[in-house]
């Protein structure tokens, strides 16, 4: 791995984990506007099971087309699912939903 590669990599770990250069002791939370991990879990609670797998796939990056593949639904009703998880999250958004599944632990 090119040195480069291993600075903007350290760089992002440390973005990830909510500190930045110069600042020290930042909470994610404080920082990004991001939720802890256990207020993400708790958000996650009003799903369903199947909207769980959704969202876990939705947070991995595959399209609706590729969640209704997966789960053997159509992409219209991968479609109301993700609609359904944007209502009960309070978000807007497939990034904003996916962001709370990373950051419960659900996706990758």
């Amino acid at each position: 791995m090119s040195y480069a590669r291993r600075e903007a990599l350290g760089a992002l770990r440390h973005i990830g984990d909510g500190r930045r250069r110069g600042a020290v002791g930042v909470r994610p939370s404080a920082s990004c506007g991001c939720l802890e991990r256990t207020e993400a879990q708790a958000a996650l609670g009003a799903l369903s099971a199947r909207e769980l797998e959704v969202l876990a796939l939705a947070g991995d990056g595959l399209s609706n087309q590729e969640i209704a593949k997966v789960l053997t639904i159509s992409r219209e009703t991968a479609k109301d699912h993700l609609h359904s998880i944007y209502g009960k999250l309070g978000v807007r958004s497939r990034i904003q939903a996916a962001k709370i599944a990373w950051q419960a632990g659900l996706s990758r």
